[in-house]
């Protein structure tokens, strides 16, 4: 069996770990292709791991080379996970399906302080999703969306959040996200009032002077 697969069936019985960064390993990237008579697939046998797991609070699955096929199962499982609370998959390759797996995980688990989803290809119509679930963290304290090419409405989607009083983000990264000025211009007018944010990176999105003058 591959990595993948012993990597769920030990998260199955393991107690004691409670931080896992798996980043830049290549894992999915031959193990997808593998004929393993009676074996889920390595996201199912993950993905299973994850979700009777009860110890751990960080996991990193980074740089790999899961296919969106492969990563859906992987965020299903944190719908049925508990405790894990601070989650990073940057640089992975996102579709409709494996987005709305987590946005459901989301909504239904509510517990995330940490989400890093850097360069996932994420886009417009899924990042719609992804910014109506993020309304059910309340404790959520960072968010990575750089790189994903949102567009302006999430944009202002985005700014809705941190209008909240019920939020409590203090970092917020969005660069190179087709902004615009029209959405950069969404964030920074709500900034005067909002009260928790410390870290807010917008670069790379097209802004005119306008947003730096509303700054």
């Amino acid at each position: 069996a591959g990595v993948t697969y012993l990597l769920g069936h030990m998260l199955e019985k393991n107690d004691s770990l409670t931080s896992l960064d798996l980043a830049d390993n290549d894992l999915g990237i031959a193990e997808e292709n593998e004929d393993v008579e009676g074996e889920a697939s390595p996201g199912k046998a993950l993905g299973h791991g994850l979700s009777v797991n009860r110890q751990l609070v960080s996991l990193d699955i980074s740089g790999n080379k899961f296919p969106a096929s492969e990563l859906s199962p992987i965020m299903g499982a944190m719908d049925s996970n508990f405790s894990i609370i601070r989650i990073k998959a940057d640089n992975q390759r996102f579709d409709d399906v494996s987005t709305l797996q987590l946005a459901g995980s989301i909504e239904n688990t509510r517990r995330f302080l940490h989400l890093n989803l850097n360069k996932c290809d994420i886009g417009p119509r899924a990042g719609t999703v992804i910014g109506l679930a993020l309304e059910n963290l309340r404790k959520l304290h960072v968010v990575n969306l750089s790189d994903n090419a949102l567009g302006e409405k999430v944009a202002k989607k985005i700014a809705a959040l941190l209008t909240s009083k019920k939020m409590r983000i203090t970092t917020l990264r969005l660069s190179n996200n087709d902004f615009g000025t029209e959405g950069c211009m969404h964030l920074v007018a709500v900034l005067p009032n909002n009260k928790t944010l410390t870290d807010l990176d917008i670069s790379q999105n097209g802004m005119d002077r306008n947003v730096a003058l509303e700054l």
